[in-house]
């Protein structure tokens, strides 16, 4: 459940960020399809990314947040990453408006997200994200983490294993951290297996732990 970015251009960048920050109702029907399928796929166009190849070379790029991502030219320099943590997203606040449109999304309702009074008085003490609302934000923020360049395109496949260790409450600042944890051969490509951990400012325990696989197809 983790997109592979594959050499995506500013416009497509900013495209997907409005997806992840759900200010509309369009565009959180996407993220809801991101949920359900998480497919992304993008043609490489490496001369319009990151400024230049000089960049992929050196394995990083900072974005505007000032986060650095890391820059893979093509599948053997991915391989070589294999078993090493490869960073971490950006902050990300999880609003009010963001819970509400995933309830409206999903049909869950539950008080403990959307019903602040009551939820204030409960064993929380605030609304509190829903859990898959937690996990729809792995695309957005593993693209800040790493990209891949030279291939054709990234296909999210699934996940092996999703927990989620500790409630978000409302106007959390989260993150992602992303270990690579191993490469195998498809007929297709190669299937890309990384442990994403969603952390949440100031807490002990992640929001979520994700073991997502995806293909990159050459």
């Amino acid at each position: 459940m983790v997109v592979v970015s594959v050499g995506v251009s500013r416009a497509a960048d900013a495209q997907w960020a409005r997806i992840g920050n759900l200010s509309s109702t369009s565009n959180y029907s996407a993220a809801k399809a991101g949920l359900q399928g998480f497919t992304r796929s993008v043609v490489a166009n490496s001369s319009r990314t990151h400024r230049g190849a000089g960049r992929c070379r050196r394995w990083s790029h900072q974005l505007k947040s000032g986060v650095t991502m890391k820059v893979f030219n093509g599948v053997a320099e991915l391989e070589a990453a294999v078993g090493t943590h490869l960073g971490y997203s950006d902050w990300h606040t999880i609003t009010q408006e963001q819970i509400n449109l995933f309830a409206d999304a999903t049909g869950d309702h539950q008080w403990i997200h959307v019903d602040a009074e009551r939820a204030a008085q409960g064993p929380f003490g605030s609304t509190i994200a829903h859990g898959y609302l937690t996990l729809s934000l792995i695309p957005k923020l593993v693209w800040q983490v790493y990209t891949v360049e030279g291939v054709k395109m990234g296909i999210n496949y699934g996940a092996n294993k999703v927990r989620f260790p500790s409630s978000v409450p409302v106007n959390s600042r989260v993150r992602a951290g992303v270990e690579l944890l191993g490469l195998t051969k498809t007929s297709i490509g190669v299937q890309v297996s990384a442990r994403v951990t969603i952390e949440i400012s100031g807490a002990d325990k992640p929001a979520c732990v994700a073991e997502t696989l995806s293909v990159v197809v050459p």
